[in-house]
């Protein structure tokens, strides 16, 4: 007689009313079908956005109403939250995020500055540019190309027309 399918029960009804999956509890019915890496990093994402956060909102709103008028003469002025500003499973990813930007650069569709921006590095007037594939051609026109010309073409922002080649 089998009886591991009636535990699974009553943690998989903790669990659902709480909004919270069971493998980032460590209830065993969570831990079946999930594997280590990715995909407890994905379910402690979604135990955050979908139970933690949530909960937390209505706690600092009730904090907001009852407690903030005791200790301040204008609570309107001020607002209740946590902060969750060094929560890991709230942060997107360093590596996905490198390669998001990599590949907006890449594309043409932000500049080298921008992207510069966004990591923190240091931004120069030589930054401020586009880039381009070489076989993109804008207004129908091709550049004049050599043999060794590069894979990406440097477009200025000023000056979209005139090309640049990094050699």
């Amino acid at each position: 007689m089998d009886l591991s399918a009636l535990r699974n029960v009553s943690e998989e009804r903790v669990c659902a009313a709480l909004g919270v999956p069971a493998a980032v509890v460590g209830f065993g019915t969570g831990l079946e079908p999930t594997k280590v890496g990715a995909m407890m990093r994905e379910l402690v994402g979604l135990a955050w956005s979908a139970c933690l956060v949530p909960t937390q909102r209505i706690i600092a709103g009730q904090v907001a109403h009852a407690l903030l008028p005791e200790f301040e003469g204008n609570p309107e002025r001020y607002a209740v939250d946590f902060d969750r500003s060094r929560v890991s499973a709230l942060r997107e990813d360093e590596d996905l995020r490198a390669a998001r930007w990599n590949s907006e650069v890449q594309a043409g569709y932000v500049m080298v500055s921008e992207a510069r921006r966004a990591f923190g590095l240091p931004v120069e007037k030589e930054h401020e540019v586009f880039l381009r594939p070489l076989n993109v051609v804008e207004n129908g026109r091709r550049p004049a190309i050599a043999k060794t010309a590069p894979t990406l073409a440097v477009v200025k922002p000023a000056a979209r027309r005139a090309w640049r080649h990094r050699g």
